[in-house]
């Protein structure tokens, strides 16, 4: 069983180095292709849209064929949109393909990775909770966040590393890690469907799917705004820096890997924590604490980024407010899934994971598109509106443990 979960650790790992890397790298290479802004985040935003539509139903299909498909599905895409994305931009920088062409290249690939990605979360959350009961959720959830959280630090610093070999290396490197991944999970990863059925015998019923989502508001909300905030600020980071300190491309994406990584890290070390607390504290508490810690860690990025700030201090300040903002989020990202796990029965995993990674998905379809507007109009905005989210976050939990002690 342990050889078991490290395998899947390792798949979700490798799958958030191929999203992690993707804020790093392509915003300045589409600028570069001569990509807008809007179409950058577009991208990002239209496949996280059928991201939130596949989830809840892929997530309540996995109850009937089993999680590991999932799994391996959502990385053999990986591997092929990492291999197609670095075609594209390559083909994009040296003019075999117009800007159109590249933008609709990049965006079906993303969708069709979004898509076996509805699949694949929600499968491996569930994969998780079919072998935990009670408070072994808690740590269950926040492993596979620290594992996540993992891929996100490999990601930034990955691309950071190979950007020197070619405009492209992130991305064929990261094909080659996902090959890997895969290949992995073909081996190592058993079908829990035999064991699960056993379980399911004796479960009782649970709600459907309004009824669910209709229960675990609260939390999907909280998932929500979280995701958000952060993927708003990871999106514009690059940019920012880019515009603040007149970086072509390569300074930029090196700049912006930096600066996400001391977030990354931040949110393993807090994901960590969780792990080591394991189930005692409660999933409410940390939400609360986590939220206030990422609201004031996305008002100190706003304000280090302000023009009376010496340039030598820019990037020191803001990535030291990213890391303030990873620590809250290490601690909303696995308390919130456990929330999610313990609040559900047994017949309904799947499905509850499908909503909960609907609602990051939602939150990670309107962060890019609506922080890319609100800075065309101001760059202090959209830093702005995600301190304000997650103080949204932060008094929704607080309530929820105010209801609970009632």
């Amino acid at each position: 069983m342990i050889r078991q979960h490290l395998v899947l650790l390792a798949a979700i790992a490798v799958s958030a180095v191929s999203q992690s890397s993707i804020f790093a790298v392509l915003p300045p290479l589409a600028r570069d292709i001569g990509l807008s802004d809007i179409q950058i985040g577009a991208i990002a935003s239209i496949a996280a849209l059928c991201f939130v539509v596949s989830a809840p139903f892929l997530g309540g299909l996995g109850e009937r064929l089993g999680r590991v498909p999932f799994i391996v599905v959502g990385l053999g895409v990986a591997v092929v949109t990492n291999l197609v994305y670095a075609a594209a931009i390559l083909a994009g920088l040296a003019g075999a393909l117009g800007a159109t062409a590249v933008f609709a290249v990049l965006l079906g690939a993303r969708i069709v990775l979004n898509i076996s990605w509805g699949g694949m979360f929600p499968a491996a959350f569930a994969y998780v909770a079919d072998a935990t009961t009670g408070g072994r959720r808690s740590a269950g959830a926040a492993l596979i966040g620290a594992a996540f959280g993992a891929g996100a630090i490999l990601g930034p610093a990955i691309a950071w590393a190979l950007t020197p070999l070619g405009s492209v290396a992130p991305f064929i490197g990261i094909a080659f890690l996902s090959l890997a991944a895969l290949g992995a999970v073909l081996v190592g990863l058993a079908d829990q469907r035999p064991a699960r059925a056993a379980i399911l015998a004796g479960a009782a019923e649970d709600d459907d799917l309004a009824g669910a989502a209709a229960r675990l508001w609260p939390f999907l909300a909280i998932g929500l705004a979280g995701a958000m905030a952060t993927v708003m600020i990871q999106q514009l980071t690059a940019f920012r820096l880019q515009d603040q300190l007149g970086l072509d491309a390569a300074g930029a994406t090196r700049q912006a890997g930096l600066a996400l990584t001391a977030l990354a890290v931040a949110t393993l070390a807090a994901q960590s924590l969780v792990v080591w607390a394991g189930g005692r504290s409660a999933p409410i508490t940390l939400m609360a604490v986590g939220a206030a810690l990422a609201a004031v860690g996305s008002l100190a990025f706003a304000l280090a980024g302000q023009a009376a700030v010496p340039v030598r201090w820019l990037l020191p300040l803001q990535a030291a407010a990213l890391a303030l903002l990873g620590l809250g989020v290490g601690l909303i990202l696995p308390s919130n899934a456990a929330a999610v796990m313990q609040a559900t029965g047994e017949r309904s995993q799947g499905c509850a994971a499908g909503l909960l990674n609907a609602a990051l998905g939602a939150g990670t379809m309107a962060g890019p598109a609506l922080g890319t507007m609100l800075y065309r109009l101001d760059a202090m905005l959209p830093f702005a509106l995600a301190a304000l989210l997650f103080a949204v976050g932060f008094a929704v939990a607080v309530g929820q443990r105010v209801v609970a002690r009632a």
